[in-house]
């Protein structure tokens, strides 16, 4: 297919990316603005957070990535504090990879109580770094990004809902029945 039927099959397409475009690097411009130690935490997590299919799923993915990274933050302070050599560290990380893996298809606020650890031990053995302050910047990273996320997912489907309404179009970019 052409672009152009691409876009005729699926117009919020074109909205969606434009979307995913312009929320993505405002989360880069804030996270380089403020200055976040490993600022990519926040554009992951606000485009983790976009990938829900409509509203209602930005919304849960939201609460599940931030409940899931408290958690993941309470176990990364308990495995952060044990001595370990760099090989048990990379191997830790592997098994943690592991068991993301295998939950985020069941439940995606499971899969982020390994995700912060993991990640969280990936940059302590780049880079040692205070426990204290790798963990709120985890902290930080993910609730900024995904609140931002959040954020701009609303503004978009009331945007949408507002112009519809206007121009007294049917059209509907949730992909969810009303």
């Amino acid at each position: 297919m052409s672009l152009q039927e691409r876009l005729y099959v699926d117009p919020a397409a074109l909205l969606d990316a434009l979307h995913y475009a312009v929320i993505l690097f405002l989360a880069t411009y804030i996270s380089q603005s403020l200055h976040l130690t490993n600022s990519y935490w926040m554009i992951v997590s606000c485009a983790a957070v976009l990938q829900g299919e409509n509203l209602r799923a930005v919304m849960h993915r939201n609460l599940q990535r931030i409940f899931g990274t408290m958690v993941g933050l309470l176990i990364s302070a308990l495995l952060l504090n044990i001595a370990l050599s760099p090989l048990q560290t990379i191997g830790l990380i592997c098994l943690l990879f592991m068991t993301v893996e295998f939950s985020v298809k069941r439940n995606y606020a499971i899969a982020n109580f390994f995700t912060t650890p993991m990640a969280l031990l990936l940059s302590n053995l780049a880079r040692h770094q205070y426990i204290s302050s790798l963990l709120s910047y985890r902290l930080l990273g993910i609730v900024l990004g995904s609140l931002l996320g959040l954020a701009s997912a609303y503004v978009l489907t009331t945007s949408v809902k507002f112009y519809n309404r206007a121009y007294q179009l049917n059209v509907n970019f949730d992909k969810e029945v009303e």
